[in-house]
Order: C-alpha cells, then structure tokens, then sequence
C-alpha cells in the first residue's frame, strides 16, 4: 500500500541553517514526511513557489519536462520505498512500463513539483517515519535517521559549538548505530 503526498513547505532547519527541508503531507494533512535536500535544491523550490510557474519556464527542469512531455514520456510518478543509512530510497517510474529510475529523494520532489507528477510514499515507511503535520506550526518533528551521514556530523559539530549537548548524544548515537550497520551490511556471508 502506499500513501500519496503533496509538497507543503521549503524551508531551513533551525539549528543548522545550511540545510535544507521539505515537508511532504499526505492528502487529509495530518501525517508529514521531512525529507533534507542541500541549499541548492531548496533555493530551486523556494523560488518556484514564491514566483509562480511561469517565472521559471525557461530554467533547465522545466524545458527538459517539455520535451519528454512532448516526446510521449509524460506517464511518471515518484515513489519513496525505504530509508538507508539516512536516505528515502526513491525512484522516478514510468507507469506505463514498470521501468524505475533510482533518484535522490530532493531531486525527486523538485522533479514532481516542475512536472506535476503523482508522489507515493510506501505506507510502512509512513507509518515509521512520518510526524503529525500542524499547518500553522512553526516547527515540524523531524526522526534523526532520515539525515544523511555528512549532514549529521555536521550537525553533531553545530550541536556541540551550541553546547546542546543532549542533541549532540542522539546523533552521536545515530552515527555510531549506522557506523556498525555499514560494517555489518559488508560482511559477505560463508559459502
């Protein structure tokens, strides 16, 4: 089973203005799913949603849409699947013929939003990983696992400058889990 999701908000995270969240919500609004994505990709949808379509038809996602559009290529969808090691694992699919197209999960959402396409997310993944969505709210509840590795020692450096030594533990945590994780998915089985 699988959920559909629609593109709520863009925005920065709080403690580490460098990155970058989009906030994906089913279609009753009360379940979000918080996918991370660089500055680029953020700065990319912010545009597009503070000045409207036609400000950024020329840029190079949309001229591209058109001619797969054009060329009879226009039967997509986006599907998020599963996390690893703190990536959506997603895929850009062609409905007509089952044909997937692994893609960062940023990239994926940007894709929806300039084509227009269908985004699913897989129901178990929801169940596990979305956060009740408050429209109004001024922050939204993000699980620590969904940040990629880079990004989190990162953000383990910004929590300990900011001495938030509580934050700074979990993702010491989240680090060291995945760190044995890694080790452990490398360990080729005895034939």
């Amino acid at each position: 089973m699988r959920v559909k999701l629609r593109l709520a908000a863009v925005s920065n995270m709080r403690t580490s203005p460098h990155i970058g969240m989009m906030t994906l919500v089913d279609d009753i609004e009360c379940r979000a799913l918080v996918i991370t994505c660089d500055n680029n990709v953020r700065e990319q949808l912010s545009v597009r949603l503070d000045r409207g379509p036609s400000f950024s038809r020329k840029w190079l996602p949309e001229v591209m849409w058109r001619v797969l559009r054009d060329m009879g290529a226009d039967q997509f969808e986006i599907q998020i699947n599963g996390l690893m090691a703190g990536e959506y694992l997603t895929d850009l699919v062609c409905t007509a013929t089952g044909q997937r197209f692994p893609i960062r999960a940023s990239d994926a959402i940007l894709l929806a939003y300039v084509a227009n396409l269908p985004v699913y997310a897989d129901r178990t993944l929801m169940d596990r990983q979305a956060s009740p969505w408050k429209p109004n709210a001024l922050s939204v509840a993000m699980p620590v696992n969904v940040i990629d590795g880079k990004v989190l020692r990162s953000l383990l450096d910004d929590a300990v400058r900011a001495e938030n030594y509580e934050l700074a533990s979990k993702i010491r945590d989240e680090l060291k889990s995945r760190e044995k994780g890694e080790r452990d998915d490398m360990i080729e089985p005895e034939i």
